[in-house]
């Protein structure tokens, strides 16, 4: 086997397939819920919501929720060969 040869095929090697993607979803799960957090903390802090929080409020968890939706999309997604052929993805 040569230098640029592989043992794994090219989309085994993809970011995708590796995981990265999935971690990449849940980084930014975990910014959209500290956005809202933030929000949370300081109107409670100012005993009400302003402009600014409940922008964050209204950003932070649709987005959160949306980050989570892609997250498992991308983690239990079957490519369509091994769907047709019954396989698990591994």
């Amino acid at each position: 086997m040569t230098a640029r040869e592989s043992a794994w095929p090219e989309e085994r090697r993809s970011p995708e397939a590796s995981g990265l993607q999935v971690r990449r979803w849940g980084l930014r799960l975990l910014a959209f819920l500290a956005m809202a957090f933030v929000a949370v903390v300081a109107s409670s802090i100012q005993q009400h919501y302003t402009v600014l929080t409940s922008l964050l409020l209204v950003v932070g968890l649709p987005g959160a929720a949306v980050c989570t939706v892609g997250g498992l999309k991308a983690m239990y997604d079957v490519p369509p060969d091994q769907r047709a052929r019954g396989h698990s993805r591994r």
